[in-house]
């Protein structure tokens, strides 16, 4: 029995194969492209939360290299993140106030796997900023528990002390008053009995 294909089958066949390889290709460009997409997506959302919170974010890597600086710790510290990263300076090395409040030791043990905190740390970034932040490091791990670096939450917490510095002040003034107030209506009362005697006389 002889084959019915003969030489001029042989295109039709291989133009088949080639429109099935283009469809395929196709297919996994949009694939591809679906995929691009919805991580843009998500890097953007991503970018969005970051940079929503009211909290200061600042991510350091392994080297204490600052890789991730939300637009709150741009309004606390008067610092642009494009100033900051790709920079291979240590994050104390670019802000000096951080090693002069000993800010350095607790990264360096939230490196090791603690997360560290304190409250009330003053801060001045010569030109820009100045006041106090309450500071937490919390280290950064991959999926398998390894750390890769260190998340730092910043709260600017500069009007809160200067608000109850303010009061305090105010309560030591109305102390004051109040003592010398104390002490004028003792005169007073002390004099009344003699003025009274005199008119009687």
């Amino acid at each position: 029995m002889s084959d019915s294909s003969g030489p001029q089958d042989r295109p039709q066949s291989e133009t088949e194969s080639l429109r099935a390889r283009l469809e395929h290709l196709e297919q996994a460009d949009s694939e591809r492209r679906r995929m691009e997409e919805t991580l843009r997506e998500a890097r953007e959302l991503h970018s969005n939360i970051f940079d929503s919170m009211s909290d200061g974010i600042a991510v350091l890597d392994r080297e204490f290299r600052i890789v991730a600086w939300n637009a709150a710790m741009e309004k606390t510290s008067g610092v642009l993140r494009e100033e900051l990263i790709g920079s291979d300076k240590r994050a104390w090395e670019i802000f000096p106030h951080l090693s002069a409040q000993g800010m350095d030791e607790l990264m360096q043990r939230a490196m090791r796997g603690e997360t560290v905190a304190r409250d009330d740390v003053p801060f001045d970034v010569p030109g820009r900023k100045e006041g106090f932040t309450s500071e937490t490091y919390h280290p950064l791990r991959s999926p398998s528990g390894e750390i890769r670096g260190i998340v730092c939450v910043i709260r600017d917490v500069t009007e809160k002390l200067l608000a109850e510095r303010t009061l305090r002040e105010s309560e030591q003034r109305f102390r004051q008053m109040a003592e010398s107030l104390g002490v004028v209506l003792w005169i007073c009362n002390f004099t009344r009995p003699t003025r009274s005697a005199k008119r009687r006389a």
